[in-house]
């Protein structure tokens, strides 16, 4: 569509990641803090060891993304999946007992770093991703 420079390109993923990393990195760690806040003592300190490692996974998995040479294929989690993922979690209402999120901040990271060789998507694929961002919309509206 545009003509860009092998440059302009490299700049443009690297911003994209970026952004990615903000956006399904920092974004759902600051939703659900602000959904349940996690309390004190150890808990908290479990919390926010996860919560970090998390956003760690994150920014690996969009770094060695950026290194791989092939686009055909993803290794690991797509960060939008994980994305997805906190949304449909935070559409439940908070729990009372500060586990539930600890736990899922060390399933999605390690998923995202995990050596799963996952294939690009494609039209049902891309379908289906829209269908639960979609599907999580409208609950969320209702």
């Amino acid at each position: 569509c545009f003509d860009r420079s092998p440059r302009q390109r490299r700049v443009g993923r690297e911003l994209d990641s970026l952004v990615d990393a903000c956006a399904f990195g920092v974004a759902p760690v600051a939703a659900v803090t602000a959904v349940s806040p996690p309390g004190g003592g150890l808990a908290a300190a479990l919390w926010w060891t996860s919560a970090f490692a998390y956003l760690g996974a994150v920014v690996t998995r969009l770094g060695f993304y950026n290194a791989e040479a092939d686009d055909s294929r993803f290794v690991g989690l797509p960060a939008p999946a994980a994305a997805l993922i906190w949304s449909t979690y935070l559409l439940w209402p908070a729990p009372s007992w500060p586990w539930p999120a600890p736990a899922l901040f060390m399933a999605c990271g390690l998923a995202l770093v995990a050596p799963l060789d996952i294939p690009r998507p494609r039209a049902p694929g891309l379908a289906a991703f829209a269908l639960w961002a979609a599907a999580l919309a409208f609950c969320h509206l209702r």
